[in-house]
């Protein structure tokens, strides 16, 4: 039984634990939880009922690891400002954001299988101001995948298999980009700089800008190149 006053919960699913299932009642009287991460080890698949969250009026940090995301539903969470989604997670359905229009921070980072972002994920986040997609695999977007993000500030896409960079479509989805990660995918650091400068030139914001392996290392991309 969970304890109703509880405002921080981790809970660890193990293989051995056999099949797991959330169902609608297991987070009943929980009003006061606002940070919730769920581990599942990578065992048999995990069953979690579409409505697991509905009870959770408060909660406002969701961080969940090891899961194929398609569980949550337009109406849980609605006051979530925070999620992380993290290994192991091969698709993310194109609705899964669609009406979590409190959210403030996404994280999809470390999912190893992920290789691409569906239209209109990020169409319903319009309060969105930090999103971490680092240390996936990541490539060809045509960057209309960040449609809707009109108030994002932070943009870190480090350590994915991108290969081209659109400053024209970034600066006109994202014209409040402040803080931008580039680093570690697979262009030479010229063509980095090259972007990145053309997307200064549009964007009169973004000051913070990392596409350097290494930038307290080198002073110039023929260094690094």
């Amino acid at each position: 039984m969970l304890i109703p006053s509880v405002k921080n919960l981790r809970l660890d699913f193990y293989r051995n634990d056999g099949t797991v299932t959330l169902t609608k009642d297991v987070f009943a009287n929980c009003d006061n939880l606002e940070e919730l991460i769920l581990v599942f080890d990578h065992g048999e698949p995990e069953i979690t009922a579409p409505d697991a969250f509905e009870k959770l009026p408060n909660l406002k940090k969701l961080a969940i690891q090891d899961y194929n995301i398609t569980l949550l539903t337009e109406n849980s969470l609605k006051k979530l400002i925070n999620i992380i989604l993290l290994k192991n997670i091969e698709e993310i359905d194109a609705k899964v954001f669609e009406n979590f229009n409190n959210l403030k921070e996404i994280a999809i980072v470390n999912n190893r299988k992920l290789t691409h972002l569906t239209n209109n994920l990020f169409k319903n986040v319009p309060k969105l101001k930090k999103l971490s997609l680092f240390r996936n695999r990541f490539q060809n977007l045509t960057w209309d995948e960040f449609e809707g993000l009109s108030s994002l500030e932070e943009l870190n896409i480090f350590g994915n298999r991108i290969t081209s960079f659109n400053a024209d479509k970034i600066a006109t989805y994202l014209p409040n980009l402040q803080s931008l990660s580039i680093k570690d995918n697979p262009l030479s650091c010229k063509q980095r700089e090259v972007f990145v400068e053309k997307l200064k030139a549009k964007l009169s914001n973004l000051e913070d800008v990392s596409f350097k392996v290494d930038s307290g290392y080198y002073d110039s991309c023929e260094q690094e190149d």
